[in-house]
């Protein structure tokens, strides 16, 4: 049963972040009026935003567990969200979704870890955990664009 709820979280989150994924480039060149340059820069420096996120991810649930990790990345993933609401120059934009990024990841990496925690001491088991865990993301990330595209497309 925790699977199946595990799966389905995936889906709904995945889908929800892909879905805006997929028009970042364009709401920072109409909303925030960047100039293509900066918008490269944006996506270049992502990258290895996102590795030092796992890497403080791993270290953080190894050190004060993958429920406390999680908590702390959605709570500080809540207040930068709610800054972006009020900060809305253009640089301030690209900190605000680079920041989102590195929390948002902080908790993908230790809600990934939880599957360890839910499997049993074979390693068939973790791996059948993981694959219904990735399962869920891998269906989000699939359904999220179309959401978006079609958003997109009748809304603007």
């Amino acid at each position: 049963m925790i699977y199946k709820a595990i799966f389905s979280i995936n889906i709904i989150r995945f889908s929800s972040l892909t879905a805006i994924w997929t028009y970042t480039a364009i709401a920072l060149y109409n909303f925030y009026h960047l100039s293509p340059l900066l918008i490269i820069l944006y996506y270049s420096f992502g990258y290895p935003i996102l590795v030092s996120s796992y890497i403080l991810a791993g270290y953080l649930t190894d050190n004060i567990g993958t429920k406390n990790t999680m908590i702390i990345s959605l709570l500080f993933t809540s207040i930068i969200l709610l800054l972006g609401f009020f900060l809305t120059s253009g640089i301030c934009g690209i900190i605000i979704l680079s920041t989102q990024a590195f929390f948002n990841s902080l908790y993908v990496t230790s809600s990934s870890t939880a599957t360890g925690s839910l499997s049993k001491t074979s390693v068939k088991d973790l791996i059948l955990s993981f694959s219904r865990f990735r399962a869920g993301i891998n269906l989000g990330w699939l359904i999220g664009p179309i959401i978006g595209g079609l958003i997109y497309h009748y809304l603007g």
